[in-house]
């Protein structure tokens, strides 16, 4: 198989062919839409704050899984790539947003696109302190096993 083909993730020894990830992008977009179209009927004086607050929070992981699966989708995780990824997730949100404010029980808001596009940059930027963590990390062991 070419490179193209492939991306470099391995489970259980079993490198996973790009193709999959492309599909697992494309059914997770169309669930975030579908989840994000679906119009909320409320009954006034039955607003709970903390499952607001709830479902809020969990735009972090779920565009943070999106720009993970663009990531995968790709050939190669270049700053081009990454770049590319987060821009795409974070205009699929901004989309949703307005697909919002056209659905009933619905509201089109900033904070929200915000908060999508944060849970995106995690997913680049995690990884980025990790690295930085581990140079350190074995640096130190590294002088300390000197020391000894």
């Amino acid at each position: 198989k070419t490179k193209m083909e492939y991306f470099k993730i391995k489970i259980k020894g079993i490198l996973i062919p790009r193709s999959v990830f492309i599909a697992l992008t494309g059914l997770y977009m169309a669930g975030l839409l579908f989840s994000s179209s679906r119009p909320v009927l409320k009954v006034p004086g039955t607003e709970d704050k903390v499952m607001e607050q709830i479902y809020n929070f969990a735009h972090l992981p779920a565009y943070a899984i999106l720009t993970f699966l663009l990531l995968c989708s790709m050939d190669s995780a270049t700053p081009t790539a990454q770049g590319t990824a987060f821009l795409i997730s974070f205009v699929f949100g901004a989309a949703n947003e307005v697909v919002q404010f056209y659905t009933p029980g619905r509201y089109f808001q900033v904070s929200d696109m915000m908060t999508n596009g944060t849970g995106a940059l995690l997913t680049l930027v995690i990884p980025k302190i990790r690295e930085v963590y581990l140079k350190k990390r074995e640096a130190y062991l590294v002088k300390r096993k000197n020391y000894n």
